[in-house]
């Protein structure tokens, strides 16, 4: 199966895969030109019902979808990025995907995820590992003050976005690969800039080596 002129809200995707039906298989790899997360927040209930309704314990539901992203739509933070969906025994995680931040800040690589219905809400969580290439890029972009800089390779932390209420935290922030824990306290409803830039900021005011 091959895309011709296909397109996604305005933006060009291109698509190739195959299908196998004895047993069901699936494998798709694509592109798309851009893609705006603000569409898809603003249609976020459509998500919701189509991991419910199609995706979530659907036993005949096998296989692979690679989305490579050039370009997040007026997006400040996210760059571009290259998704993987897995679709396997009633379940599917996007282990592997990775996302550039911009302004080469580093990126972003998505472990140990998973999806759950719990009391009719869908549930994500993940680990989310992310790699500094440019500590001067981070340091300015999220405004840590001189004095509470360190030398940085990585920052790892766990998500939890309930997509049924669209709410997002972040939690257990460690720092360069150390097992321990930076900040007890989760965040705010990770909903605008200024809350992941206080989050992160609350890491390094309380980091002590």
């Amino acid at each position: 199966i091959n895309s011709q002129k296909s397109k996604v809200n305005n933006s060009n995707l291109n698509y190739t895969g195959q299908i196998n039906l004895d047993p069901f298989y699936f494998n798709f790899d694509s592109e798309i030109e851009k893609l705006s997360l603000k569409k898809i927040y603003k249609k976020i209930i459509i998500v919701e019902q189509l991991i419910k309704n199609f995706f979530f314990g659907n036993d005949s539901l096998n296989g692979d979808i690679k989305i490579k992203i050039n370009n997040f739509e007026n997006n400040r933070f996210l760059k571009d990025g290259n998704f993987n969906l897995e679709f396997k025994n009633k379940k599917f995680n996007i282990d592997g995907t990775k996302i550039i931040v911009s302004k080469d800040i580093g990126l972003f690589e998505i472990k140990n995820s998973n999806i759950n219905l719990k009391q009719n809400e869908v549930l994500f969580n993940c680990q989310v590992d992310f790699e500094i290439i440019n500590q001067s890029n981070f340091y300015k972009t999220f405004l840590i003050p001189k004095n509470k800089r360190i030398d940085l390779s990585n920052l790892s932390f766990y998500v939890n976005y309930n997509v049924t209420t669209n709410e997002m935290f972040i939690s257990d922030p460690r720092i360069n690969d150390s097992e321990k824990t930076i900040l007890f306290t989760k965040s705010a409803n990770i909903n605008k800039w200024v809350h992941l830039k206080n989050y992160i900021n609350q890491i390094f005011s309380v980091y002590d080596g």
